[in-house]
């Protein structure tokens, strides 16, 4: 058996331990939650989609493998006419392929010339922890309303600016940096401890401040660079770091003096609290420049459903030019079975015609 204690009773724990667990803060309900699968443990069916972004009018193959745990799963009711759905196109019901060895479905489908998308927004993924949106911040800049169902409601500090007309029409919430005129701005939405993507619509205006701010940790620590190299979290500069759509360093990449989408995905969980300020210092590292939009989950987003998140705030806000046409192939949350009955997580793919 294990030992508990080395005692000279040998108290010790015979049998298996499938999970164990020791963490060096207290968690919130919702973050044990998550941890285990929001009531489903271990045993969720993950679906995720292999789909180019940009396609022609021609017929294309897609992909889709269900996994547990990273395992592929293979022993599932999958059916593309009966389970996959599409807008914007046709799926080819007569095509499908698998692939034992890895777990993967290919299939067949086509995109329409006019293809629209709807209700595209943050909410379509698990996960989200945290929106904040300027053209929706609640009553008053005081306490930035969450739109993510979390009740993480920001609390202002210092005097951040809700600026009506700040970017393409559309307002944005608006800090000071350093300026101990207006107390130094910035917003306290509360502890999460499981940040996993973050996307950001945000213009920098100088200063030395940290794009996400903790009140025990600097994960997301910065030099010149918007990531240090050396102080930042190994699970922040291992992981994927996008600006507008495009691939980028995460320890090379320089702060954006324009209005910008900003996409990052971890490699591990880290914390944040503020946006921004960094732990305890008070007189320096606040934030300084324009937010329209701060969107967390403590779920990691594929790409694909990172994609889908920056089209839907580059058809918002107007950044990276006019939205094409796209399309959108949609898996409903349980409609793919395993044989003890566990159903599938959502998973949604979006393309556009070229």
């Amino acid at each position: 058996g294990w030992v508990i204690n080395g005692d000279r009773h040998r108290r010790s724990f015979k049998g298996w331990i499938d999970d164990f667990r020791v963490y060096d803060e207290a968690l919130e309900e919702q973050e044990v939650q998550a941890l285990y699968g929001d009531g489903a443990g271990d045993f969720q069916v993950h679906a995720s989609f292999e789909i180019p972004t940009i396609v022609d009018g021609d017929p294309t193959l897609g992909k889709v493998k269900f996994t547990r745990n990273g395992e592929a799963l293979t022993n599932l009711d999958f059916n593309v006419s009966r389970d996959l759905a599409m807008t914007g196109g046709i799926i080819d019901s007569n095509f499908q392929l698998f692939d034992p060895s890895d777990g993967v479905y290919t299939f067949r489908f086509s995109v329409d010339t006019n293809a629209t998308v709807e209700n595209v927004s943050p909410t379509l993924f698990d996960g989200l922890a945290l929106w904040l949106d300027a053209n929706d911040t609640g009553d008053v800049a005081g306490e930035w309303k969450d739109k993510s169902g979390r009740l993480r409601h920001a609390v202002a500090n210092g005097s951040p600016d809700l600026i009506s007309n700040g970017f393409n029409g559309l307002p944005v919430m608006r800090y000071s940096g350093n300026n101990a005129g207006t107390g130094r701005d910035y917003h306290d939405f509360g502890k999460i401890g499981n940040v996993r993507t973050v996307f950001w619509v945000w213009k920098n205006s100088g200063g030395w401040y940290f794009m996400l701010g903790d009140r025990d940790n600097s994960h997301f620590h910065r030099q010149s660079y918007m990531f240090d190299s050396t102080w930042a979290s190994s699970r922040v500069k291992e992981g994927t770091l996008r600006l507008n759509g495009s691939l980028v360093s995460t320890t090379s990449t320089p702060f954006q003096n324009q209005m910008s989408i900003i996409a990052l995905r971890t490699t591990g969980d880290v914390s944040a609290t503020y946006f921004s300020k960094d732990r305890n210092r008070n007189n320096d590292r606040f934030a300084n420049g324009d937010l329209g939009e701060l969107v967390i989950y403590d779920k990691p987003l594929s790409d694909s459903e990172m994609s889908i998140v920056e089209s839907y705030l580059s058809q918002k806000w107007g950044i990276g030019g006019a939205p094409s046409s796209s399309s959108m192939i949609t898996l409903a949350a349980d409609t793919v079975q395993d044989e003890y009955g566990e159903g599938n997580d959502f998973a949604i793919a979006l393309m556009r015609k070229t």
